[in-house]
């Protein structure tokens, strides 16, 4: 005998999800009880009625225990919402302001997480970096053993970026360490001539010689009716900048992340959910 099993339709899987977010409980980790109890990495949150899962496309059940019909998944991938789920954020079960001074709130296992701005530091971005206004000359601040240290831009040298090289010879530039996620939270084009890269967790621009200026926007010996009146902000430049903000906003319409995997907007960005079997900003790559 063939069993017709009846699915609840996309809008209605929105609403529920939508309804359930109103509940979430405000902390700043998951629950005790919420750990390991969605299968499959589902995602799991405390209701009002209890615990309840969240579920990548390709599963289903009370605890995502169950594969879901191949075809339902696909028809959900490629409906008009595109997996938005007109999602919930993860991050908006943290408390509000979880992330001080602009910080941007993702969540790393169970945990919430803070990407800060510069020149803010600390779990919650409510630090000063010891890098702050710490190198001169365009110089990129790194901490080593907790110590400030610079790397400048030639012709400049000298501890903090304060001595003029008086021959052509162009200075060693050690490599800015560790991993590059602030710069893929950056619009293109942000450092203009320049190149991202990550400084202690956050996104700097390190400038050709010809160039000056937190984004690279200010041409050597230029006066000050030669530099640009108004220059893009992303999350992560000095928050007392007189800058304008972006308009453009990055959605999760459509969906960037790959491998059928849910994203959630994140105010200016967006945050893909990779689980266990993808990684990369876009969950684009296998975990062998």
């Amino acid at each position: 005998m063939i069993h017709h099993h009846s699915y609840p339709s996309v809008s209605t899987l929105i609403i529920i999800l939508f309804l359930s977010s109103l509940h979430l409980i405000q902390s700043n980790s998951i629950s005790n009880e919420c750990l390991d109890y969605c299968s499959n990495d589902g995602l799991c949150i405390e209701t009002n009625n209890g615990l309840k899962c969240i579920c990548l496309p390709e599963w289903t059940g009370h605890r995502c225990d169950s594969p879901r019909d191949s075809s339902l998944a696909k028809q959900m991938y490629n409906s008009q919402v595109d997996m938005t789920f007109v999602r919930s954020n993860p991050c908006d079960s943290a408390p509000a302001g979880y992330c001080k001074n602009t910080g941007i709130c993702f969540v790393e296992g169970a945990a919430f997480k803070c990407f800060c701005p510069y020149p803010y530091t600390g779990e919650y971005c409510e630090d000063l970096s010891d890098c702050f206004d710490y190198c001169l000359n365009n110089g990129i601040c790194k901490l080593e053993s907790n110590n400030p240290k610079c790397v400048c831009s030639p012709p400049w040298t000298g501890n903090r970026c304060q001595k003029l090289e008086a021959t052509t010879t162009v200075a060693t530039q050690s490599t800015p360490s560790t991993t590059n996620i602030p710069c893929t939270y950056v619009p293109p084009g942000y450092c203009n001539s320049g190149t991202c890269i990550a400084v202690n967790n956050q996104a700097r621009c390190q400038c050709p010689s010809e160039f000056l200026g937190l984004q690279c926007e200010i041409p050597r010996g230029a006066t000050p009716s030669q530099t640009p009146s108004t220059v893009t902000l992303s999350p992560f430049t000095t928050p007392t900048s007189t800058m304008t903000t972006p308009t453009t906003r990055i959605t999760c319409t459509p969906n960037p992340c790959r491998n059928n995997r849910p994203c959630y907007n994140n105010g200016n960005s967006y945050f893909c959910y990779c689980g266990q079997q993808y990684t990369g900003k876009n969950c684009e790559n296998f975990i062998k």
